[in-house]
């Protein structure tokens, strides 16, 4: 990553970011400023696409209990079962094993991590291994069918997405 300052033109003319490695500035035209629902959509992006720059030196998997650090959006993808003892009737068009892809936003390593683990065990699926772990921002996502999920995670904090599909079906 570039030690240069990056500045970023959210809001053309009106509202613009200074993103280095450790901070960031917001830089607003007049205030106070009157954004439209649209506009403050883009402005969260960009806040939390500089805030995972900002970070950018801090180890994902730090463990510092004394003061976690709340990563700005993080992607968990996850390999998980059926529960075989689930109360209710087992869907028999579901398969057994599945594929779980979690978008986190604003939570610490750990606890992101106990926050997809608990909400896919609420949903009788088990958690088998946790494939991937790592913090992300828009331009992972960009261009992909998976960019709706994290625009979509900036908003409700969690997405989940299962994925039941084999090799073969793909």
């Amino acid at each position: 990553m570039a030690t240069e300052p990056e500045n970023i033109d959210v809001l053309p003319g009106r509202v613009s970011l200074n993103v280095s490695l450790n901070a960031m500035m917001l830089n607003v035209e007049k205030s106070p400023l009157e954004i439209t629902g649209d506009d403050a959509l883009k402005l969260a992006r960009a806040l939390t696409d500089a805030a995972a720059t900002s970070h950018a030196e801090v180890a994902i998997d730090e463990d510092d209990n004394d003061n976690p650090k709340r990563i700005p959006m993080q992607f968990i993808v996850m390999e998980v079962e059926r529960d075989p003892d689930a109360e209710g009737e087992k869907d028999s068009e579901l398969p057994d094993e599945a594929q779980v892809l979690c978008w986190i936003k604003e939570q610490s390593h750990n606890n992101a991590l106990h926050v997809a683990v608990g909400c896919v065990n609420e949903t009788d699926w088990i958690v088998t291994s946790v494939l991937e772990h790592r913090s992300v921002s828009a331009k992972d996502f960009a261009d992909t069918d998976l960019q709706a999920f994290y625009e979509e995670a900036l908003t409700d904090d969690e997405v989940f997405v299962y994925d039941a599909s084999t090799p073969d079906e793909e």
